[in-house]
């Protein structure tokens, strides 16, 4: 029956407009499309219910409100203290109870770097913390204020120590980058000096050893970042200047040649007191002028790797002279076995 309706239909619409038939087509198509989008199901709060009753029962429905409350509320806690704490550390001292939580903070930061790059940066930054609580500590009452004094200087000498390995992976990243980092360090190294040697006069006896070491570092750091900017500079891609690296070279030339000058000072006066390895270490810090003119003759080739290495003779042949003075201010057996050992590396040094 509906078969026989439907081909009397077909027959009748047949001789209707093609125009008529196309417009009310899409009418009808309309219409379905409006039934249908207005009877989709929605999600209802009843379906919500029926969701938890069936897969989280409801005696521990409670439970599980309870730990996600709890885990966000710890969460929020533990970020919220981290910044809080972090701050208040900012300032705090070896021996202050955020301390700990501060050199923490700082290793984390370092842990969290993208790149060699970031990491030299950091401990630059931290190694000038470093520096301001060693200024700051001598004016501070306590028993283990020497020590402190001690063991951060060590831990300034670290940092300067990590300045120096990272910038020897700056090598994959572009010439102008490798050379502005390098530029910072040379800058903040010979800042760095400076404060070291206002504050020396007022550390203790038993961390002049600790303090030796941090400055024959600093030195070191400054003529590995101008290293960087040779080798930059040699590679020969055009974006470092040759002007630039001959100012620096002949920047640690001087630098050298004015630490030479006031080791020979100090040694010459304990020579005439008498100490025979005070006489051995003069004769080596001598040298130093050689090894000096030697680079300055290869800057004027325009050498400047080469000069460098020469520089790098000098200042190992100055650092090792300078033991003779730093042992100067220790008592007299411990003068002894200091200018003793002084007087062996000395000699090696110098062959």
């Amino acid at each position: 029956e509906l078969k026989s309706t439907l081909r009397k239909l077909s027959r009748r619409t047949g001789m209707l407009p093609a125009e008529w038939k196309l417009r009310n087509r899409e009418i009808l198509l309309m219409q379905i499309r409006n039934s249908v989008a207005s009877e989709r199901p929605r999600l209802l709060p009843a379906h919500i219910r029926l969701f938890l009753q069936l897969f989280v029962p409801t005696h521990r429905l409670g439970v599980v409100a309870k730990s996600a409350f709890s885990f966000v509320l710890v969460v929020g806690v533990v970020l919220g203290s981290w910044i809080t704490t972090g701050s208040a550390a900012v300032g705090t001292l070896p021996g202050d109870l955020l301390y700990p939580w501060k050199l923490v903070t700082e290793a984390a930061q370092v842990a969290l770097a993208p790149d060699a790059a970031t990491r030299v940066k950091l401990h630059v930054d931290f190694a000038e913390h470093r520096l301001e609580e060693l200024t700051r500590l001598p004016g501070r009452a306590g028993r283990n204020t020497n020590e402190h004094i001690r063991v951060t200087a060590n831990r300034f000498g670290n940092e300067v120590r990590a300045v120096n390995k990272n910038l020897d992976e700056l090598r994959g990243i572009a010439p102008s980058a490798a050379v502005a980092i390098a530029e910072v360090v040379d800058r903040k190294m010979s800042e760095y000096d400076r404060l070291l040697a206002a504050a020396k006069p007022q550390l203790s006896q038993p961390s002049s050893v600790a303090v030796f070491e941090a400055g024959n570092l600093i030195d070191e750091a400054g003529a590995r970042a101008v290293e960087v900017i040779a080798q930059k500079h040699a590679e020969g891609l055009g974006s470092v200047s040759e002007s630039l690296v001959a100012r620096k070279v002949g920047e640690r030339i001087r630098r050298v040649s004015e630490r030479a000058t006031a080791v020979r000072g100090e040694l010459t006066q304990l020579a005439n007191s008498g100490g025979s390895a005070a006489t051995s270490s003069l004769a080596a810090a001598n040298q130093v002028e050689g090894s000096l003119a030697e680079a300055k003759e290869l800057l004027g080739k325009k050498d400047f790797v080469a000069a460098l290495v020469k520089v790098r003779e000098g200042n190992d042949l100055v650092a090792e002279a300078q033991k003779m003075t730093e042992a100067s201010g220790a008592s007299p057996e411990n003068f002894r076995d200091v200018s003793d050992t002084a007087s062996s590396s000395v000699e090696s040094a110098a062959s």
